[in-house]
């Protein structure tokens, strides 16, 4: 933490010199982009100590204090908005970059957060609009239209989140982003082959677990399923509590006919995020394949529990009730967890925690401009 906070408060006393001095838009528009990866980095450390200690507000807590007063910075209301994004507190991120583009309505970065926090919020067409115009403010910033292509994919529009992403990747060839991004747009296509543009993205940036993971996904979509396991064996090695690289593992290892090994690794999915039900799904789809009808129906059971508007997960059930030989009521066991805890799919925020920061190595966790 020591560290970070003395790199950020140097990048935060550079900030007060922006367009004094004889620096020119160019000059700010780098500064811009230093601070900005200097708090990203700084929350990161924040919330990866408050991880640890269970004290994520004092971390938050922390960085504020580091930073000190906003005043009339735009780069300090960023900083401390980026801090809040991380931590899931989307509304109070969007004021705080709101108030940095008010600052400065030139100035980029301040409309990429914006667009960040609105896309984190579910709102894409505000978050479009906000890249959009920090696109138009810096025509050449790649991480500007990787942004853009990031919130088209978000609303379907698969072509132009392709053309989005061949624009960031043509302006910045080492721009993993926008190569990540170029794979999930050729992904969501079925353009499997081509979505080895994950592979480039990893190569680009080797700690990034997510582009691993769907490097993975793509490789066994293609049938080669050993290239596959050992691209999601690199993920789990960067990031071995993220719940989608275990899932995914998982589910292929499953496919491959070694269920001991996908049940396991579901499990431990299950336990890193318990709130999701999806895992649960996968665990019991497998069990039942293995005939192990009853501990696929308690499996199916948690599921519909977590997650009671799952189509997948109600359907699967009756499937695996029909095969037991069930009268349709809950297993002995779920009855037991129900009457030891409340049922977190009740609420329709259970899983809002989901979206509040970029999900470790899940889908989008490494673009710009996804909250996970």
């Amino acid at each position: 933490m020591g560290r970070a906070a003395k790199t950020g408060g140097s990048a935060a006393r550079g900030g007060r010199k922006g367009g004094e001095g004889g620096r020119t838009p160019e000059d700010d528009a780098t500064l811009d982009r230093a601070a900005a990866e200097f708090v990203e980095a700084h929350a990161r450390v924040a919330d990866a100590q408050g991880a640890r200690s269970g004290r994520a507000g004092r971390a938050a807590g922390a960085v504020d204090a580091a930073l000190g007063p906003a005043g009339a910075d735009p780069r300090r209301w960023i900083a401390r908005g980026l801090v809040r994004l991380v931590k899931g507190r989307n509304e109070e991120a969007l004021a705080m970059f709101d108030g940095a583009a008010r600052m400065r309505p030139g100035m980029a970065e301040a409309h990429l957060c914006r667009g960040r926090a609105l896309l984190a919020m579910g709102m894409r067409g505000g978050a479009l609009r906000a890249f959009g115009r920090a696109a138009r403010i810096e025509p050449r910033s790649a991480r500007a239209h990787a942004c853009r292509g990031g919130a088209l994919l978000e609303m379907g529009r698969t072509g132009g989140a392709l053309r989005a992403f061949g624009r960031a990747a043509r302006l910045d060839p080492r721009a993993a982003e926008a190569h990540g991004g170029m794979g999930d747009a050729l992904f969501r296509a079925g353009r499997y082959k081509r979505a080895a543009a994950y592979k480039r993205a990893a190569s680009l940036k080797p700690g990034a677990a997510g582009y691993h993971a769907r490097l993975g996904e793509a490789l066994n979509r293609l049938g080669r399923t050993e290239g596959a396991l050992r691209a999601l064996d690199r993920a789990a090695s960067i990031a071995p509590d993220a719940r989608s690289v275990r899932h995914i593992r998982g589910r292929i290892l499953g496919s491959a006919g070694r269920a001991g090994e996908a049940i396991a690794e579901l499990e431990r999915a299950s336990a890193i995020e318990p709130v999701v039900h999806e895992p649960h799904v996968t665990r019991g789809r497998i069990l039942m394949e293995e005939g192990r009808h009853r501990e696929a129906l308690e499996a199916l059971d948690e599921a519909v529990r977590i997650g009671p508007g799952s189509a997948d997960a109600r359907a699967l059930r009756g499937e695996a009730l029909g095969r037991a030989g069930g009268s349709g009521r809950a297993s002995p066991s779920l009855k037991r967890r129900r009457a030891s805890s409340p049922a977190t799919g009740s609420s329709p925020n259970c899983s809002q925690r989901r979206g509040g920061r970029p999900r470790g190595g899940g889908r989008g966790g490494e673009r710009y401009g996804r909250g996970r």
